[in-house]
């Protein structure tokens, strides 16, 4: 069984997701499509996925989501020590294997990717993190018996501080360019979920096979280390990536003193990748 197992303790992203499970967990839902304190916001140019497997009759979800390129990425449950899943949250109980609904976690990914720029405003205590999703969840948030599951594309920007007030900012991303203008405290934080964000009605799992925030799916590139076997990433490891239709595999901010005093582009091209391989048991081997 590929659910059997035990955890409890998150394992994301490293670095990176730690502090973004701070943050970003308990404002999954009520999220209407796009949040964002401050305005002028441009919107992406993600491509969409191409299909949404049956659902598992096991835990009510699709089996697989699918890119445009042919990529299948599964859900990411099993919850040994040893495996990069990377399970969002913790299962009731870490001693008895995953269990839908009684022994299930409430959120989970078939895929993730997070960013994370240092040194905004030319301070290394600032950051600015970003973080896209194909995200598995429940509708009202809570256990997964209390709620209807949902999957939704996430994308989502923070910048808690470090950039000049009531400024305009340019964010490059794999996916595609969005404009944010910061508060008066130099922060920005922008949501834009697309899918399934709210129950009823139940969710059209094929509502996120539209998305313009996101796809295809983004991998660690060939540079050395190479993924663990059967996976895309590893989110515990920050690493250089492919995928981006628009050659864009990086994550980008330019306005007035990103980097500092007439320091005016800052940016990273590390992400932590989270995506398990789908592989159809029943397939016939080449």
């Amino acid at each position: 069984m590929r659910r059997a197992g035990s955890r409890t303790r998150l394992r994301l992203s490293g670095e990176i997701a730690r502090a973004f499970t701070a943050w970003f967990f308990p404002a999954i839902i009520p999220m209407m499509m796009v949040v964002a304190c401050g305005s002028s916001v441009a919107y992406a140019q993600g491509q969409g996925f191409a299909q949404a497997a049956p659902v598992d009759p096991a835990d009510t979800f699709p089996l697989f989501y699918r890119d445009k390129t042919g990529r299948a990425l599964e859900q990411c449950l099993d919850a040994s020590e040893t495996d990069p899943c990377g399970i969002a949250a913790g299962v009731p109980d870490s001693t008895r294997p995953i269990v839908f609904p009684t022994n299930f976690p409430n959120e989970f990914f078939y895929w993730r990717a997070a960013a994370r720029i240092r040194g905004l405003g030319g301070n290394d205590s600032n950051r600015a993190d970003l973080m896209m999703s194909i995200e598995a969840t429940f509708a009202p948030p809570g256990a997964a018996g209390d709620g209807k599951p949902i999957v939704l594309a996430r994308w989502h920007l923070r910048i808690p501080r470090g950039l000049v007030a009531n400024a305009t900012y340019t964010v490059t991303y794999p996916f595609g360019v969005k404009t944010v203008v910061t508060d008066a405290k130099g922060a920005v934080e922008v949501t834009d979920d697309q899918g399934c964000v709210t129950v009823p009605p139940a969710c059209d799992f094929t509502r996120v096979l539209t998305a313009t925030n996101l796809g295809p799916f983004l991998t660690w590139d060939s540079t050395a280390p190479a993924p663990p076997a059967g996976f895309v990433g590893d989110p515990n490891t920050d690493h250089t990536i492919t995928g981006s239709p628009l050659g864009t595999n990086f994550f980008r901010i330019e306005g007035p003193n990103a980097a500092g005093p007439y320091r005016n582009t800052i940016q990273s091209n590390l992400f932590a990748i989270t995506g398990k391989t789908f592989v159809d048991v029943h397939k016939p081997s080449q």
